[in-house]
């Protein structure tokens, strides 16, 4: 929607960005799981114990296309935190993120920045790019700051 349709319609960028926030809660429910389980739903098989374990989490929208919308949902983000603590989200693409719970990041988090740029410029198509910013959500205070390098 651009300016031009969003004043025929008379409304504002805030009314437009709330109609926008409730229709894709109801219409896209969002979906968190361990990489575990997203490998197996993938190769219909067991992963490996040693390459793959419960320590990252996959989310995105239940049709797992423009799913980093996700991270507007700020209750979303405080659930997860009140499971598994202050956690690191991973930009993966502009239809999912990763989130890793800080208690499991055993270095310097800024090498997850570096990380997530280098997988950014090797594996990812240019249309999908979110970000080479990692963030934190803190679980007590329920807020979102950028990792800087």
């Amino acid at each position: 929607v651009n300016n031009i349709i969003m004043d025929s319609w008379e409304c504002t960028e805030n009314g437009m960005y709330e109609i926008a926030y409730k229709n894709t809660r109801e219409k896209f429910k969002y979906r968190i799981h361990s990489i575990r389980d997203v490998i197996k739903e993938i190769a219909c098989e067991q992963p490996d114990e040693l390459c793959c374990n419960e320590l990252m989490y996959y989310a995105s929208n239940n049709i797992k296309l423009n799913g980093a919308s996700i991270l507007l949902y700020n209750d979303l983000l405080a659930e997860f935190a009140t499971e598994h603590g202050d956690f690191y989200i991973l930009p993966s693409s502009i239809d999912e993120v990763l989130f890793v719970p800080a208690v499991f990041v055993d270095y310097d988090a800024r090498g997850l920045c570096t990380m997530v740029e280098d997988v950014n410029e090797t594996c990812l198509e240019e249309e999908k790019f979110l970000s080479d910013s990692v963030y934190l959500f803190c679980a007590e205070t329920k807020t979102l700051e950028i990792i800087t390098e």
